[in-house]
């Protein structure tokens, strides 16, 4: 943000739920570092001491499907960030799907209903850029070697903002409950406030739990970096500063769906090369044939974010150590 547009912008006063996650409690801890007003959710986890002195109010107990119970809090929101979501622990199966329906999207309707009926101004929830339909097959991808440094991008059109959602297959269960989770808030929004989507790649960072993050911890351990299969599967990364930082931008600005990535489609073989060098920890990396390679997404364009909110997003070489 600018010095004139830091100058010109209004406070806000903001609920995040979901402030106990990885996303969620760096947005809250972003949000009250440029000077926000922070109330936050705690439901099934306990949020970190750091994040909690972070807070102006923390709202225990707080299932957001019976999101009517903390009306009285949500009075005094200008805007709300719903990051609270359940990930299964297995995304191949379908054995999660009732839950991810009720705590995904139905808790999402139920929390836009009551920040609608407390008349807060604008909803943003994040979603995922990873449930786009997988494109037909192109030109195959080129073949990456051990001394590239830069990533190569397969020559696939990226997925907008515009292209189809089509949550089957991998992550069915979650996918289909986010989207259905876009569809409620919008729906509730479009005529009362503004709902911003914000769909997110692979988010990585300090305390992350992606792949980027396992392989930056066994690097920095000097244990080897363990790629399963091939390492062939591609990634649509985005550091979780980024997410912060647009999920801000959000509170005055957008409306819509907005891809949140970074612009790279590397595969993990090429992160986690890209870690090892960065590291120079003695860390080497080794492929394990006996696990099956990871699921590729759809690569996601960024365009749109970057045109709303005049974001440069990180890539993995300015952020890696």
């Amino acid at each position: 943000m600018s010095d004139s547009e830091q100058e010109g912008r209004t406070l806000k006063t903001v609920l995040v739920t979901g402030a106990s996650g990885f996303v969620g409690g760096h947005i809250v801890r972003h949000l009250a570092a440029q000077g926000h007003r922070v109330f936050a959710t705690e439901h099934m986890t306990r949020i970190r001491d750091s994040i909690r002195a972070c807070c102006d109010t923390v709202i225990t107990n707080a299932d957001a499907l019976h999101a009517r119970i903390f009306l009285s809090t949500l009075r005094h929101c200008d805007a709300v960030i719903h990051a609270a979501a359940l990930v299964p622990k297995n995304m191949g199966t379908l054995e999660y799907a009732g839950r991810c329906m009720a705590d995904n999207a139905m808790a999402t309707l139920a929390l836009a209903e009551a920040a609608r009926e407390a008349s807060v101004p604008r909803f943003i929830y994040l979603s995922t850029a990873q449930m786009y339909r997988t494109p037909d097959p192109a030109a195959p991808y080129p073949k990456v070697e051990r001394n590239e440094i830069h990533i190569v991008t397969p020559p696939s059109p990226p997925r907008t903002e515009r292209h189809e959602i089509y949550p089957v297959g991998f992550g069915a269960a979650y996918f289909a409950s986010k989207w259905a989770g876009e569809i409620y808030a919008q729906t509730v929004y479009g005529d009362h406030g503004t709902a911003v989507v914000l769909r997110l790649g692979t988010v990585y960072g300090p305390r992350g739990h992606s792949v980027i993050d396992v392989f930056r911890r066994q690097a920095e351990s000097g244990t080897d970096i363990t790629v399963y299969g091939e390492g062939s599967a591609r990634l649509n990364p985005v550091a979780v500063e980024d997410v912060a930082e647009v999920a801000e931008k959000a509170l005055y600005t957008g409306e819509g769906a907005y891809n949140v990535v970074s612009g790279e489609y590397p595969t993990v073989l090429e992160v986690a090369w890209k870690v090892e060098i960065a590291a120079r920890s003695g860390a080497t990396v080794k492929n394990d044939p006996s696990m099956p390679d990871g699921q590729s997404f759809p690569r996601a364009s960024n365009a749109a974010a970057r045109r709303q909110w005049g974001i440069e997003f990180k890539t993995l070489e300015t952020i890696l150590p």
